[in-house]
């Protein structure tokens, strides 16, 4: 409690007469506030905001209270006092309340309570875009549903009583003229989901719904105008492209449009769940930042969701009842390929077995003579071989007896049904995938087997033709060749190397310790001073198209001039860029140093009399330099880097982007842009803006990492870029915030990937 001075006394009364209340001639409507009967109700919390409103300030009792904002609402209303009773300083019972009245007034600010008052005149016009606003949780505001009073808590601990001073001095204005009652857009603590527009278990629901699909928890909030119109605002967060997201809204005003709404995303929640190899649906934002749902580029709407569930389940029906008839096909087509392979089996054990006795006989001498002349008596060998019966593999049709349930009922376009034929789908889908196989396995092996008789075919005429005499077949039986049968194909597999592609939230501290390090051990000062330079936009449009060296050294001198009226000209004339202090400690990433930053000018060696020659041959050596290091230092894994222009990109230049697609979006100023992504294959050259490129280190402080910059630069020259994909989106989340915004500026981009490779 500060003591009573007359200084504070003065600062008392300027304030009191800024919110016009005179202490001797206290307004009627403050002396005698309708008193409340407020019961509290156990199960809500008073640390949720699920109700705006905009309230005339008339209707708000205003009520201190000693107890922290922290206690329970039951402590502070039980030990509050309405505010009236603090404004008798004569009073001595009531002292202590007025000298609790001089604090808050001394905590309260002028400035601050105007403020307040301009973003509640614009909260009138427009509702904030995220509904609440900065700050609006001091505003403890209830409402007594007894007397159909609201009021407000203010707690002892306050930080602050602007808000408290700005409702009084409304009250005071409008009682004093009783024209055009201001009101106030607050939050309603311990307020709950009226159930006009959506019942609370449909909210709940639909935050699960959404979360699929956007990743975010959204943010429910009734909303009443100053004409006590209800509607219901959702407000998120959807991912739009890689990490890149925006922020929607949506406004439902009845129950109609709850209910559509609510129907919608719950159909699209069941068919994603439910079939989610066939349904991903993608978010977006229209111009208005509204949430709209896309499935193949088509827009889903709610009117539209019946015919898009009738053609899905007509197609179905079509894809099913054609599988149906494949799966005949392939039935045939394998049960002709298992008799081949039956009879290509009894051919070759025929042919297994003559040579097996051949092989046999052939050990001994009476053997061989036996052979000899019983195989010239029969030339062909008759033998029925009964072949041992496998079993045979079932495939069992598909009861497509649902599929004529769905056809003959009289509401068969429903989502029930869709997801009943495309489980039927699956089945057959899985059936055809396993016949497939087993087709192609069974050619493979008739394959096989065509070549083991031809080769077993070939042996028995080799021992055929060694027969026209004793002697010659005893010669040849007597050699000890070996001859093959088990001949098969050989497939050959294609492995395809499995490279590692960066991910910047995981590993962007790991990449830059990495090339930091190595940065350091490859490149020279010279080389690294030469990337640095391409930090100054200028300067690197200079290196890569040559066109204006008059014009950028006229704007370097006046960058150095302005930069030198902040020393002393003469002490800046002697020391130069040396004037900073090399034992002075800084901080990079939170760990000290004592590096001085690399500098253009020093290492440019410009001064008021450089002149375009000497400028000309500095950016050439540099450039030469350049060159160098992009020979030294490798991709380390697939690198994508991000560019942002309002025109086409020039690919054929030094290229300078980065790694994190979120800094390149917040760098764009115009409402449409062009979002390039460029992936750098793993071993491809690249320079990273690392610590070292920005510092020195002559002392050997300077921390490891990419800490000053997520940048990195190609050589454009040297690959080439192949176009893999291209689209568009919306976004608003890199749009200036503020509380009073009621739309976001919506920028449009086209994006276009592409992968460098090589020249």
């Amino acid at each position: 409690m500060p003591k009573i001075t007359e200084e504070l006394k003065k600062e008392v009364n300027e304030k009191l007469k800024f919110i016009g209340i005179h202490l001797e001639k206290i307004p009627e409507e403050i002396k005698k506030p309708d008193l409340l009967e407020f019961k509290p109700l156990k199960t809500y919390t008073d640390k949720e905001h699920r109700v705006y409103k905009h309230i005339p300030v008339s209707q708000i009792q205003i009520l201190v209270t000693p107890k922290n904002r922290g206690a329970s609402i039951k402590e502070k209303y039980d030990s509050a006092t309405y505010l009236y009773s603090y404004f008798f300083p004569e009073k001595e019972e009531v002292a202590e309340k007025y000298a609790t009245l001089l604090n808050m007034l001394h905590l309260s600010s002028i400035e601050e309570i105007e403020n307040i008052e301009k973003k509640q005149k614009q909260f009138q016009k427009k509702i904030p875009f995220k509904v609440k606003y900065e700050d609006a949780y001091l505003w403890e505001i209830y409402y007594d549903e007894i007397t159909n009073q609201y009021f407000m808590l203010v707690p002892g601990d306050n930080p602050g009583y602007n808000e408290l001073f700005y409702l009084l001095k409304m009250q005071i204005a409008f009682a004093q003229n009783k024209k055009n009652e201001p009101m106030i857009y607050v939050p309603i603590n311990l307020l709950n989901y009226s159930d006009t527009i959506l019942t609370k278990t449909e909210i709940k629901d639909l935050g699960n719904y959404l979360w699929l699909f956007t990743g975010d928890w959204a943010n429910f909030y009734e909303v009443y105008n100053s004409k006590e119109e209800l509607s219901l605002h959702i407000i998120g967060e959807t991912k739009i492209y890689e990490r890149i997201k925006t922020h929607y809204k949506i406004v439902l005003k009845d129950r109609e449009e709850g209910s559509k709404f609510y129907k919608k995303i719950k159909a699209l929640f069941i068919l994603q769940t439910e079939l989610s190899n066939f349904y991903r649906f993608q978010t977006k934002i229209n111009a208005k930042s509204e949430l709209e749902f896309y499935h193949h580029d088509k827009k889903m709407e709610y009117d539209q969701l019946a015919e898009f569930i009738k053609n899905e389940t007509v197609n179905i029906t079509e894809q099913i009842q054609n599988n149906y008839q494949k799966i005949e096909n392939l039935k045939e087509e394998l049960k002709k390929l298992k008799e081949t392979e039956t009879e290509k089996e009894k051919q070759y054990l025929l042919k297994q077995k003559e040579i097996s006795t051949y092989l046999q006989c052939k050990k001994t001498f009476l053997g061989k003579v036996k052979y000899f002349f019983k195989s010239k008596k029969t030339k062909k060998m008759e033998e029925v071989i009964l072949l041992e019966e496998q079993p045979q593999k079932e495939y069992t049709n598909i009861n497509l007896q649902l599929l004529e349930n769905v056809e003959n009922e009289k509401n068969r376009y429903s989502i029930e049904n869709l997801v009943a034929i495309y489980y039927l789908l699956k089945q057959q889908t899985n059936m055809i995938t396993n016949m497939t196989l087993d087709y192609n396995a069974l050619k493979i092996k008739n394959e096989n087997m065509e070549l083991k008789l031809k080769n077993a075919q070939t042996y028995i005429d080799e021992i055929n033709n060694h027969k026209k005499s004793i002697f010659e077949f005893w010669k040849f039986a007597n050699k000890d060749e070996k001859m093959a049968l088990e001949v098969g194909n050989e497939v050959e597999e294609k492995r395809e190397k499995i490279t590692k592609t960066f991910q910047f939230e995981t590993d962007i501290e790991e990449l830059g310790n990495k090339m930091d390090k190595l940065q350091r051990v490859k490149l020279s000062n010279e080389e690294l001073n030469s990337i640095f330079l391409t930090t100054d936009k200028e300067i690197l449009k200079e290196i890569n198209v040559k066109r204006d060296i008059e014009k950028l050294l006229q704007n370097l001198k006046q960058e150095r001039e302005q930069k030198e009226e902040e020393y002393d000209i003469e002490v800046y004339d002697i020391f130069g860029m040396g004037l900073v202090d090399r034992t002075k400690t800084k901080k990079l990433a939170d760990k000290k140093h004592r590096e001085i930053e690399r500098d253009k000018f020093r290492i440019l060696n410009l001064s008021r009399n450089t002149s375009e020659e000497e400028l000309k041959s500095a950016l050439e050596r540099f450039s030469q330099y350049l060159k160098e290091s992009f020979n030294k230092i490798k991709a380390p894994s697939d690198i994508p880097i991000y560019f942002i222009t309002s025109e086409e990109m020039k690919f054929n230049q030094y290229l300078v982007g980065d790694l994190d697609e979120e800094n390149v979006l917040k760098s764009l100023t115009e409402k449409k842009g062009k979002l390039y992504k460029v992936t750098i294959k793993e071993s491809l050259p690249i320079l990273f803006f690392t610590n070292i490129v920005y510092y020195d280190n002559r002392n050997n402080t300077l921390p490891v990492g990419m800490n000053v910059s997520t940048k990195a630069m190609i050589d454009g020259t040297k690959l080439e870029f192949v176009l893999k994909e291209k689209g568009k989106f919306k976004t608003n989340a890199y749009s200036e915030n503020t509380d009073i915004t009621d739309k976001l500026e919506v920028k449009e981009i086209e994006y276009y990937e592409y992968e460098a490779k090589e020249n």
